[in-house]
């Protein structure tokens, strides 16, 4: 069961990246760099299992270096496993330590450009538009990390492009570790670069030897590097836009300058840095709000919190209020217990244990302490809470619900309404406390399930 949810996730994120980053249109024939290693067995075989579903091919194509004596059993063993998984296969083959000396180079950048424009000549013969290579998370943060050290600005910090002309990394979202959790749970076989222990080759010794010490100060290190460089990214986004001569720019309107903007307004009144995570809920609920007459809110560190209306912000002091607490905008849900006010969510793929603070009735569904199952497959993106918005509607049970009409009907105060989370995905409403499970998403079997309980949080412990 554990095994089929692992895959489900991970070729579901994959999906997610793909789809909102534009990265493969329909029709697209995408040749994989495939070496053999567990990242590009992992990128090779889910973008073919998802293939079908979003309309393009895939082939793979294995590049011999020329460096170790184990490259004949990599190239046998890569050509096997296309073979076995109906992909269509190419090769070819560089003697890079010659390369290297001729042209004065160290092995690793060589092997990289030699590699990349192997790459573009195969891709050019077989008529693929693009080249998919299996650059990971880590991967990113020891470019990173890479370029710091070698002095660098923002375009180093930025470190590696999602996309780059005809060459795709879907990968750089995914964890290492995500990605060993999805070759184990498939089963899939891989060889290994015994070079990659190397530690005389840089890039090896940054993975070995750097990137734990860091992860001894922060284990979200990978992440926050991330976020760091999709940052980076989004600054000089604006920066090229501006130095490009005769371009009209609309800087206040710039996702970048209206995250500095939610940051140093924070800091005048606090004097601390506001994380990525919170400028990204007030941007996120920023947006929302130009289509509702709403007002939200967003609880920040220290006390203080946005207050958002009409597709503005202002961040000040909390106060005391008619409510108990603020009503949070939106709350993307992760994995285990969320807070949401006064509030707790739970999502999960298997059921929660039955504890004091989880402490719920299969029988009775609709109260303030509800534990149900949603069909995993039909969940679009990520899940999240959120409160109420003006005419409310979803599908349950064949009828068209109207949550404002539901929560009168119920008898619910109506200064509890606004503290009700709405669980949503990408596409809309999934479930409401007291009222029910959208059509779309349920299931009577568990088999396939996103296990979620939503309970008020002063009927337990907190």
């Amino acid at each position: 069961m554990r095994i089929d949810k692992v895959q489900y996730r991970f070729e579901k994120k994959l999906t997610d990246i793909i789809t909102t980053n534009d990265l493969i249109r329909s029709g697209a024939v995408v040749m994989v760099a495939f070496s053999g290693g567990k990242d590009s067995v992992s990128l090779l075989y889910a973008l073919k299992n998802i293939s079908e579903k979003l309309s393009f091919s895939v082939i793979a194509a294995h590049i011999n270096h020329g460096i170790r004596t184990t490259a004949d059993r990599d190239l046998c063993f890569a050509s096997d496993f296309c073979k076995k998984n109906k992909i269509e296969f190419y090769s070819d083959k560089a003697d890079i330590p010659q390369i290297s000396k001729t042209l004065g180079k160290g092995i690793e950048e060589t092997a990289r450009e030699v590699r990349y424009e192997l790459l573009q000549n195969l891709a050019k013969s077989v008529r693929a538009e693009l080249i998919a290579t299996a650059h990971n998370m880590n991967d990113n943060a020891e470019t990173v990390l890479f370029n710091i050290a070698r002095g660098t600005g923002l375009n180093g910090v930025s470190g590696i492009l999602e996309k780059r002309d005809n060459i795709i990394r879907p990968l750089l979202g995914f964890t290492r570790a995500e990605i060993e959790d999805y070759v184990n749970c498939c089963g899939l076989k891989n060889v290994e670069d015994e070079t990659n222990e190397d530690t005389n080759y840089t890039r090896n010794y940054i993975r070995h030897k750097i990137m734990p010490l860091f992860d001894k100060v922060n284990p979200n290190i990978v992440k926050n590097i991330y976020r760091l460089s999709q940052t980076a990214k989004q600054d000089t986004g604006l920066l090229d836009l501006l130095a490009k001569e005769g371009q009209s720019v609309d800087v206040n309107d710039h996702s970048s300058i209206k995250a500095r903007k939610i940051a140093n307004d924070f800091f005048v009144l606090n004097g601390k840095s506001l994380e990525k995570t919170h400028i990204d809920s007030v941007l996120e609920a920023v947006a929302k709000s130009k289509c509702s007459k709403k007002q939200l809110y967003i609880s920040l560190p220290g006390d203080f919190e946005a207050v958002i209306s009409d597709g503005n912000y202002k961040i000040i002091k909390t106060e005391t209020k008619t409510y108990s607490e603020a009503i949070p905008a939106l709350v993307e849900l992760k994995q285990g217990f969320n807070d949401f006010g006064s509030w707790r969510v739970f999502i999960g793929e298997n059921k929660p244990e039955k504890t004091d603070d989880c402490a719920y009735n299969e029988e009775i569904i609709y109260n303030y302490s509800t534990l149900c199952a949603l069909d995993f497959d039909k969940i679009s993106k990520c899940v999240y809470a959120r409160n109420r918005r003006q005419s409310d509607c979803f599908i349950c049970n064949g009828i068209n619900r109207n949550i404002k009409k539901c929560f009168i009907d119920k008898k619910i105060p109506l200064e509890e309404r606004d503290k009700i989370p709405v669980i949503c995905d990408n596409e809309g409403i999934i479930f409401v406390p007291y009222i029910g499970i959208a059509d779309r998403v349920y299931t009577k079997s568990p088999k396939k399930a996103l296990w979620l309980y939503v309970s008020y949080a002063t009927h337990g412990k907190r």
